[in-house]
């Protein structure tokens, strides 16, 4: 999971830990590049990866998610933002993404989208 804000960062981890998912948590889409690329080098690799649009400093989610792509074209990858008019928001496969889930993060929502994204990979 990326995002710059550190109290989302925190009510999100806390929200995966209710849903029984592990989580790595980080701050810009370099640091979520970083931790794909050491997770699959450690044969762990992650199921799904939750991105935040917009950061306000370092690698937003969709050129994470683009350059991801580009190193595991199977990369499962969750849009999230703040703004539901976002391009990215209303059609996120257009955009690279096989989802997308709205700020303020609701526990029913994202537990669905998870479910129905991890559920696809098998």
């Amino acid at each position: 999971m990326m995002d710059d804000e550190a109290v989302i960062r925190r009510a999100l981890e806390r929200i995966l830990k209710m849903l029984d998912y592990e989580a790595v948590i980080v701050v810009d889409g370099k640091a979520v590049i970083e931790a794909y690329q050491k997770a699959v080098a450690d044969g762990r690799p992650f199921d799904v990866l939750i991105l935040d649009l917009r950061v306000n400093s370092g690698m937003n989610g969709q050129d994470a998610a683009s350059a991801l792509k580009k190193i595991d074209p199977s990369v499962k990858a969750v849009v999230s933002s703040g703004d539901p008019t976002d391009p990215a928001m209303v059609d996120p496969s257009a955009h690279g993404f096989v989802a997308a889930v709205a700020k303020p993060y609701e526990m029913q929502d994202l537990a669905k989208i998870l479910e129905e994204t991890i559920k696809n990979d098998k």
